[in-house]
């Protein structure tokens, strides 16, 4: 009787022993779990898959895992291939009720061991589409147990985007100074070119908290230069061919003082963009200002005949220039006119032929211009060129 009360008395001690040491095993404070995190790679435009040889390509990148309180890295990776659309990166050995984030450096073309603070980005000329510099930020995760933990790395590119998507001949758009009031006009695409773009700007990266904002400080060197007259005090003798677009197939368009009833298409070339560093302007008592601004700058042909100004006839050729500050001139959508160029923009700008150009006499040519800023983001000019 006493060894069977015994032996009752020994299987419940085992038994309170084993609920003790399961609570231990899975409850007790020095549990870890074998967790992880997957990061899920994504471009901030329009079209946000990551494909190779496009303007959303990824070709290189370096992951950073941090603490969220200490900004410690606590793991990293430098990434060189296989990286495209629906791409992940999984981090494992993580502990449980871990509080993390984790930030990336894209086709800088190097590995990173630490966390750069800032970077210099040198542009020497029409930098590739298809390699463009972008960093980012994830959101903040608290690692739960298990393989469920997911976050997305959203890239920003620290470049800006311009395009030529439409150009016209107009001559209704001249405005009333100086307009001519008869006259056959015809115009001829020769080249189109950015001017006045930084080589340099040194980005100082976002941190935690202040959501995908950072700084750009435009170097003293720039791009380019402009041809034929001086603007913004600012002239060289020759443009810069790596910022220049050029076609010298003669094809004019032609428009006739009261015949022609509406815009004519010009002839250029289909793709007409360039890839620039942000050029940003300073803003003072809600006046933007910029000393060296970034000009987009239009050359062409103006054959003139029977051209009726002031009482006089004119019958001429010119070779000539119309110049407007991306960014700021005519009709801008998408940002506010004046703030200048503006990373992760795309500057998608419209122009009107509405003058001879050429900038003799003193006159200043100028283009009708409409910009529209949409999320690559784009921005879009429109304007009238005299």
């Amino acid at each position: 009787m006493k060894l069977r009360n015994f032996m009752y008395a020994t299987m419940i001690a085992c038994a309170f022993a084993s609920c003790s040491n399961d609570d231990v095993i899975e409850n007790g404070p020095d549990a870890k779990g074998d967790a992880s995190l997957t990061i899920g790679l994504g471009v901030k435009s329009t079209k946000a898959d990551i494909a190779a040889g496009t303007e959303t390509a990824v070709n290189d990148i370096n992951i950073f895992l941090l603490e969220q309180e200490t900004n410690t890295v606590i793991s990293r990776v430098y990434l060189t291939s296989e990286i495209k659309s629906e791409y992940t990166y999984t981090f494992d050995n993580l502990e449980v009720g871990q509080k993390l984030y984790c930030v990336g450096f894209a086709n800088f073309s190097k590995e990173m061991t630490s966390v750069p603070t800032s970077e210099v980005i040198n542009v020497s000329g029409n930098i590739e589409g298809t390699s463009l510099p972008m960093h980012g930020l994830s959101g903040d995760v608290t690692i739960a147990a298990g393989d469920k933990n997911e976050t997305t790395l959203t890239l920003v590119r620290d470049l800006a985007r311009v395009e030529l998507v439409d150009l016209t001949l107009d001559m209704s758009q001249q405005g009333d100074e100086n307009a001519f009031t008869a006259g056959t006009f015809k115009f001829d695409f020769i080249s189109a070119s950015v001017n006045m773009a930084p080589e340099s700007s040194t980005v100082t990266f976002a941190k935690r908290g202040e959501n995908s904002e950072r700084s750009y400080a435009v170097g003293d060197k720039f791009v380019g230069g402009l041809t034929g007259w001086e603007w913004n005090s600012l002239s060289n003798d020759e443009q810069n061919n790596s910022y220049i677009v050029a076609n010298t197939t003669e094809d004019f368009a032609t428009y006739i003082m009261g015949t022609t009833t509406s815009a004519v298409s010009v002839t250029k070339p289909s793709s007409i963009v360039f890839y620039v560093l942000p050029n940003e302007a300073t803003k003072e008592g809600g006046e933007y200002s910029n000393d060296n601004p970034t000009a987009f700058t239009l050359n062409g042909t103006m054959e003139v005949e029977g051209a009726v100004r002031d009482g006089q006839t004119i019958k001429n050729t010119y070779n000539s220039f119309y110049n407007i500050e991306i960014g700021k001139d005519g009709a801008i959508t998408g940002q506010d006119a004046g703030a200048g160029i503006l990373p992760n923009k795309n500057y998608k700008i419209s122009l009107a032929v509405a003058g001879i150009g050429g900038g003799i006499g003193g006159l200043r040519p100028s283009l009708k211009v409409k910009t529209v800023v949409e999320d690559w983001d784009e921005v879009t000019q429109v304007t009238p060129v005299k």
